[in-house]
């Protein structure tokens, strides 16, 4: 197949405004930077979708939903850096590298985040997002404070940043 068939490469859209986008099927990566700073409200990444660059979908301020497809098994660092008003997360059962910061950036009033079951390596758990038992998002709550399970050994960087917390 041809690479450039295959994929959304970097900044390819960039300030690029939409309601809502589609992607297609046969589509297998999306690079760095690729949908920087566009207007769409929501997506959702098919099943063949295996990557997600650094900064893929950052500084997004309308972004309200976001669907991972069930084959993505890297998501780039800041890949959601700045989507302020980002509401929902979903990640796939295939989910297992999420690079630094990749969620930074929800707000703390957000829905959370959704994680299929059979995935081994990444869960959701009351607003957190927790890989390989770290701490990597939080969507905060109304209380100021996050509850973080006894099962998470460490936190990392940006985890917290921008929930508006009192507490952990």
């Amino acid at each position: 197949m041809d690479k450039y068939k295959t994929s959304v490469l970097g900044q390819a859209l960039k300030k690029v405004y939409h309601g809502d986008i589609s992607v297609s099927d046969s589509l297998i990566s999306i690079g760095e930077n690729a949908f920087r700073g566009c207007g769409f409200t929501s997506i959702v990444i098919p099943d063949s979708v295996t990557s997600i660059g650094e900064g893929a979908f950052m500084e997004n301020s309308l972004i309200r939903s976001m669907n991972f497809g069930e084959g993505v098994k890297t998501i780039g660092a800041n890949a959601l850096y700045a989507c302020q008003n980002l509401g929902s997360v979903y990640l796939g059962g295939a989910a297992e590298q999420i690079g630094s910061g990749a969620f930074t950036g929800v707000p703390a009033d957000a829905e959370g985040y959704r994680v299929n079951p059979a995935n081994k390596a990444v869960k959701a758990d009351n607003g957190l997002l927790i890989h390989n038992n770290t701490l990597i998002a939080a969507s905060g709550n109304s209380a100021g404070v996050v509850a973080v399970p006894s099962y998470v050994k460490a936190i990392g960087q940006y985890a917290l940043s921008y929930v508006g917390a009192d507490a952990v």
